[in-house]
């Protein structure tokens, strides 16, 4: 069973291998004294371990904003998961690896499997962690499932307090609130597996917050990096009431806007434009349209000099009688001359000689005749 769940942990890892998945270099196995067979992965190196070590470290708290770009982490790797049709089936802290960069990245594939809502699911997970759809005992879960223990995973990471599950209604219930994202959480949790969010709505939803408060928090406090995690916690929760406010009061559209209307084409600016693009040539010709066809001595000029306005001028039509002759310095090259320089090989089919009718009194003519004879 062990080696089986090693060997389905190995597939997932390859097929989903990369961000917010853990990366995965290879694997290996060994027999030991005793005769058991011992099979390992070769991943990436996660510095602070578990998303739980991260959470209830003490010596290193962690503001809001930051466990808000965890918790988007988290909701792209599971998107990721979910667009291979796959389900984790136990996404939570001690699940999730935290990197020396707080970046956040799935792991633990061993339970995960293929997505199928025509079969029948084994009931594997953290039993304190699935939904009220898991214990029926029938085995019809889908990827909503993830989204439940998601919910439960954020709040704890918002609150740094796990939640409480009783054993006989099987059912789990908050003992703190976040102070973020409550009816975000709520709607994850939700007994009805169909009401509960999809991953890339939750993606969706996390990523808008996380570049609105970068935005506010770089228009409004410049100073955020220096102040203590308290502080930046207050900024943070802040921000999200303000942002929540505006949210409710800007209707949102039905339609998306119509596109800006295309700027106009100023013919007089393009005009002025070309003008003063002349204006850096000396001496530039423009024929008169009203200029004699039968005199072909004069022109009319427009010359562009110093002077902002062209100056009409009367000269004579100057013609070059030089002689058309090739530079010294420039070589024709032939086909065949350019196929040696080039190192080109060009076959040419071999033609068969055309034939020919023997002339009269020649030997083949009277060999011709002999025969006829």
């Amino acid at each position: 069973h062990l080696e089986e769940s090693f060997r389905r942990e190995l597939v997932a890892y390859v097929e989903l291998s990369g961000a917010f998945i853990l990366k995965t270099f290879g694997y290996g196995d060994r027999m030991l004294e005793n005769g058991v067979k011992e099979c390992y992965l070769i991943t990436e190196l996660m510095h602070r371990g578990s998303l739980s070590n991260v959470i209830y470290n003490r010596n290193e708290k962690i503001s809001l904003r930051r466990k808000l770009s965890m918790a988007c982490h988290i909701a792209s790797g599971m998107r990721k998961l979910h667009g291979h049709s796959m389900i984790h089936r136990d996404i939570r802290p001690d699940n999730i690896l935290v990197s020396n960069n707080f970046t956040a990245k799935i792991g633990d594939m061993g339970i995960a499997q293929i997505f199928n809502p025509d079969e029948r699911h084994t009931l594997i997970g953290c039993l304190p962690f699935m939904p009220p759809e898991f214990y029926r005992g029938d085995g019809q879960y889908d990827q909503s499932l993830d989204v439940f223990t998601y919910g439960l995973t954020l709040n704890e990471l918002f609150t740094e307090k796990t939640h409480r599950f009783n054993q006989s209604t099987k059912r789990v219930q908050l003992i703190e609130q976040s102070p973020i994202f409550t009816n975000f959480i709520l709607k994850c949790i939700r007994d009805e597996s169909t009401r509960r969010p999809t991953a890339v709505r939750l993606e969706n939803t996390l990523h808008k917050y996380r570049q609105a408060v970068d935005q506010y928090i770089k228009e409004k406090c410049p100073d955020y990096a220096k102040n203590t995690i308290e502080t930046k916690d207050s900024i943070f929760i802040g921000f999200y009431h303000e942002y929540r406010k505006k949210e409710k009061v800007e209707p949102k559209p039905i339609f998306p806007p119509p596109p800006p209307p295309k700027p106009h084409v100023n013919l007089d600016l393009i005009r002025q434009h070309f003008e003063d693009m002349m204006k850096q040539f000396n001496n530039v010709h423009g024929q008169d349209a009203d200029c004699k066809k039968d005199d072909p001595k004069v022109v009319k000029l427009k010359k562009y000099l110093d002077n902002p306005n062209p100056v009409l001028v009367v000269e004579p039509v100057k013609k070059d009688r030089r002689a058309a002759t090739p530079s010294s310095h420039v070589h024709r090259i032939d086909q065949e001359n350019l196929e040696d320089i080039l190192g080109v090989v060009k076959h040419r089919r071999a033609r068969a000689p055309n034939p020919r009718s023997p002339r009269l009194g020649s030997p083949d003519f009277n060999q011709i005749i002999r025969i006829c004879k």
